[in-house]
């Protein structure tokens, strides 16, 4: 559910491991953890709410699930902040794609 909320850098681990650069593809998924700890652990409301701070509109989950608070959405913000950058302007951590 992740590569949802972060498409580039899911995909920047597929090809590194394709690639067989481990190394790489094991400090990109390191680097996501936090990330992906903050979406998934509230489950449907925390990618629901991932995917809002990102500009999509979407109702809050289906009963009996809460949608997230102001504190829970700031971690997720804050979380998805760390990680964002794009395949086509970055790269990660040093290896030119």
């Amino acid at each position: 559910m992740l590569a949802n909320v972060l498409p580039d850098q899911s995909r920047y681990i597929f090809d590194a491991v394709a690639r067989g650069d481990l190394a790489a593809a094991q400090a990109m998924q390191k680097s996501l953890v936090d990330a992906d700890w903050e979406i998934l652990s509230r489950q449907a409301a925390g990618l629901k709410a991932a995917l809002t701070l990102l500009g999509f509109e979407f109702i809050g989950p289906r009963a009996p699930q809460e949608p997230c608070n102001a504190d829970e959405i700031g971690a997720i913000r804050q979380a998805v902040d760390a990680n964002r950058w794009s395949a086509y302007d970055l790269t990660f951590p040093t290896t030119k794609r």
